[in-house]
């Protein structure tokens, strides 16, 4: 049906109170269908993003498999080891794909739900970043944290609120070139703490807009606002201002 149809009616009796309802409930479907589109559009890019990561470390232990059923006499056992290694730690990535695809469906299903305490989100932060300094020395990326002293205690999920640290910084350094950094940054607004995650990836605004149109706000991911895609678009260094917001 044409959902864009509304009744005109200027009337306060009840046939116009009954015009207003039909015009609540289409706008309420349109709103429905547009959530639905979007939510399916965010599935399709995610089972995309999920099969490239899955073919990279299966690609790399079937070769090396191969290697070792190919080369079984002639390899040294440092060179054994070596191989063995590589083929081990590609099964761990994979099984923290899955599982994440697991927990994924989960929340999908609603079989999880948001359990929110108080905490110190400073504390956290600087918890996460600690964690990432070892890779991101590694691959000679430089990650800081800019985090008041003076902020607050926030009522959220902790657990949830961490993996999407965790998960957003991951990211970061993934993206990042050597050389490169990767900044975190909390600061007070109002009755919000907003957690800013930004980096020095190459590519154009455009390019760059498709990995930081979301954010997490209360469990939920959602679009961002039109004022944050347009900061991306003008190439603003702060393009992840919205990527997390702990309410």
């Amino acid at each position: 049906g044409n959902y864009t149809s509304r009744i005109k009616m200027k009337s306060q009796d009840e046939i116009g109170q009954l015009a207003n309802a039909f015009n609540q409930m289409a706008d309420k479907i349109v709103e429905n269908m547009g959530e639905l589109k979007r939510t399916d559009k965010l599935r399709r890019e995610l089972i995309a993003n999920v099969s490239h990561d899955l073919r990279s470390p299966l690609a790399s232990i079937q070769g090396y498999l191969e290697t070792i059923l190919m080369k079984d006499s002639s390899l040294t056992t440092a060179q054994r080891k070596k191989y063995l290694q590589t083929i081990f730690d590609n099964t761990v990535k994979l099984n923290k794909l899955v599982s994440e695809l697991f927990e994924l469906s989960k929340y999908d299903a609603k079989q999880i739900q948001a359990k929110p305490e108080p905490f110190s989100i400073a504390e956290l932060t600087q918890d996460v970043v600690m964690k990432f300094k070892p890779a991101a020395e590694l691959h000679d990326v430089n990650l800081m944290a800019n985090v008041p002293k003076d902020l607050p205690m926030v009522f959220a999920d902790i657990g949830l609120i961490e993996r999407a640290l965790t998960n957003l910084i991951e990211n970061a350094l993934r993206y990042t070139p050597e050389k490169g950094s990767v900044k975190v940054e909390l600061a007070k607004h109002d009755d919000k703490i907003g957690v800013v995650i930004s980096d020095t990836v190459k590519g154009s605004p455009e390019e760059v807009l498709g990995l930081c149109t979301h954010e997490l706000k209360g469990g939920k991911l959602v679009r961002l606002s039109k004022q944050a895609r347009e900061s991306v678009l003008q190439g603003n260094e702060r393009m992840a201002g919205d990527a997390l917001r702990v309410l």
